[in-house]
């Protein structure tokens, strides 16, 4: 395909002015040569000396072709290109690039306003055939690299000008390392004839690929040695590529005049127009425009039940009936907010799948909210969806009206919370043990230490509570009062305290809880009470088990219902699933790449002053507002 477009306006050029002598001239001549427009690539905010390109001179860039990170900066950098004469190659197929041509405003070839006078746009979707001919003014030789060339030349490339080529590693030897020295070295000359600044857009791992040796150091090694002998003959080396979900620019080294760059990075986004943008990006003005990780930032896909009974939603979010729909909407986005509703009728383990499912695949750009709807979850729930691959959990008290600035505090934020590897293994550290009630002291402890260690990888707060009986109540009268309901709630008592272990419960949250389990008001029974939250609790267990070793505590198992029965359905029964028929009708899970998230003891602080050597470190809550002064 070739758009070429022929001005009128090189009258002016024609004519032949007055000169006052050949000493102006050669002033004249020397002045546009130094005011000579510089040829850049298209990456708003980035150094020059990152991203000038040399006239005459091969520059390299790896990029994943056909991605729209990889089209923009081809197509912004041909139509800014400072020259009249810009040629670029796409390995695409011709209608394919038609189509690009026409989204550009392109119509039926076409010359358009704001692009270079000179503009051929080539397809070239299958490798060229070697030929046995000379190249013209070159060495000779049956390459690809040299039929290539000389379709260049047929196409009507010009000297001086800029040449991008995609898909260019198709034109070169890589089995070879003699040979693609040799290609490199003639390239290289070639350009530096005719004065072509050519951008080389090279696959990402174009020699890994093809080396196949079973040793994988000596394979390595030699693809360090083709690529070093590849490079030698460039001016730049840069990569564009992405990063848990966000664009990264890297100079591995980028020459500049006199300027050398070598190992600089920077994180990319996308502007309005779809330009990418480098950061820190410093606006003339002192403005910072508005940037997103992709062009689909500002997509929003949300569940019907998120907006029930809603007047107005925004006219940018796209509603689906249900969770699965918004997963299968889902597919292909690259930094879209998507909005899943729990409610009584979800499955909690279809929800995790599927954000689990859409954090590996997606990437880390995403935008994964999981709003409540009807009664509000419990805390081991609201954490099973943040370590499975959720950004930000709606509570049911928040107003719809603060929910679209929520979703937008998300905007241009990358998900850095490591990732369940497995879904279901953070399903199950979520569940409380099914018992509730009394149990022994020995029992007690060890039900506490499973509950601690199983909550481990998503870093369960759990809180023991330790409540000093007065000298007037009795064991069995605290015990009576002493009513726990939840699922993972155990009570015990030893000689002069009772011991309340509470399941997924933070310390600001004990006062609610204490009310909630014991029929009468806390003072009328107990003293005082002592807080062990997270590794604390650890701590005091294993200094119950010493006591208990040398001097038993009462058992009233004989009197007290034991603690085997309390099962809570709605937090322990799950559905089964069939995960693989799900992932090949929507995605395609990959487990076992997400970060494993810090497993094993819990990272809290034990608050209030320091005790006995051997006992923790608690933080005394007072019983009434006089105890507090």
């Amino acid at each position: 395909m070739n758009d070429t477009n022929h001005s009128d306006a090189d009258v002016d050029a024609a004519k032949r002015a007055t000169s006052p002598g050949w000493l102006c001239g050669l002033c004249q001549a020397i002045g546009f040569v130094h005011t000579r427009p510089t040829v850049r690539l298209a990456i708003e905010g980035l150094p020059d000396k990152w991203s000038v390109l040399g006239r005459g001179r091969i520059h390299g860039i790896y990029a994943e072709a056909g991605t729209r990170a990889c089209d923009s900066l081809i197509w912004n950098t041909a139509r800014d290109a400072a020259t009249a004469n810009v040629t670029v190659v796409r390995a695409l197929p011709r209608a394919e690039v038609a189509n690009q041509l026409r989204a550009l405003g392109f119509v039926k070839g076409q010359h358009t306003q704001g692009w270079p006078r000179h503009f051929n746009v080539l397809s070239s979707s299958s490798p060229p055939a070697a030929y046995d001919a000379a190249i013209p003014g070159g060495a000779a030789g049956a390459t690809r690299l040299g039929t290539a060339l000389r379709a260049l030349q047929r196409a009507g490339l010009r000297a001086q000008s800029l040449c991008i080529i995609e898909g260019a590693e198709q034109w070169f030897n890589w089995h070879d390392p003699v040979a693609l020295h040799r290609e490199a070295d003639m390239l290289a000359s070639w350009c530096e004839r005719r004065q072509v600044a050519m951008v080389l857009i090279l696959a990402p791992r174009i020699v890994e690929a093809e080396s196949s040796s079973a040793n994988v150091a000596s394979a390595l090694m030699r693809a360090r040695d083709l690529l070093y002998t590849f490079h030698l003959h460039f001016s730049g080396v840069a990569r564009l590529d992405q990063v848990a979900g966000e664009l990264r620019w890297h100079v591995d080294f980028w020459r500049a005049g006199r300027a050398l760059v070598a190992g600089e990075a920077c994180a990319l986004r996308v502007d309005e127009a779809a330009r990418l943008v480098a950061l820190p990006y410093r606006s003339g003005c002192g403005r910072q425009p508005a940037t997103w990780l992709a062009q689909d930032e500002r997509r929003v896909i949300a569940s019907r039940a998120l907006i029930e009974r809603e007047g107005w939603i925004p006219g940018n979010w796209e509603i689906q009936p249900d969770n699965d729909a918004v997963f299968a909407a889902s597919v292909g986005a690259q930094a879209a907010t998507i909005v899943f509703t729990l409610d009584t009728h979800t499955q909690l383990d279809a929800l995790c799948a599927m954000l689990h499912a859409l954090r590996v695949n997606g990437g880390r750009a995403l935008k994964i909210a999981v709003a409540e709807r009807g009664d509000a979850m419990e805390l081991q729930h609201e954490l099973l969806m943040l370590a499975v691959g959720a950004d930000l959990v709606l509570r049911c008290d928040v107003s719809f009206s603060r929910i679209p600035s929520a979703l937008q505090s998300l905007q241009g934020q990358l998900h850095t919370r490591a990732i369940a590897d497995d879904w279901r293994e953070a399903l199950a550290a979520s569940q409380p043990e099914p018992a509730t009630g009394y149990l022994p002291m020995a029992s007690f402890c060890e039900r506490v230490t499973a509950a601690l260690q199983r909550g481990a990888p998503l870093l369960l707060p759990h809180v023991l509570v330790e409540l000093s009986l007065r000298p007037d109540v009795a064991h069995l009268d605290a015990l009576r009062a002493c009513q726990p309901r939840r699922p993972g709630e155990f009570v015990t008592v030893c000689a002069s305290h009772l011991y309340l272990f509470l399941f997924a419960c933070r310390p600001p949250d004990v006062a609610a809880a204490l009310a909630r389990i014991i029929d009468v008001p806390v003072p009328q029974l107990f003293d005082c009470v002592m807080l062990y939250p997270e590794h604390a609790s650890t701590e005091q267990v294993e200094v119950l088990r010493d006591r208990q070793r040398h001097a038993s505590a009462p058992d009233y198992s004989d009197l007290l219902p034991a603690g085997e029965s309390g099962v809570c359905a709605e937090a322990c029964a799950t559905t089964a699933i069939d995960v693989g028929a799900m992932a090949r009708r929507m995605l395609h899970p990959v487990n076992g790449q997400g970060q494993n998230q810090g497993q094993g003891q819990g990272q809290g602080q034990g608050q209030g002053q320091p005790g006995h050597a051997r006992r923790a470190e608690p933080c005394a809550m007072p019983l009434n507002h006089q105890e507090i002064a």
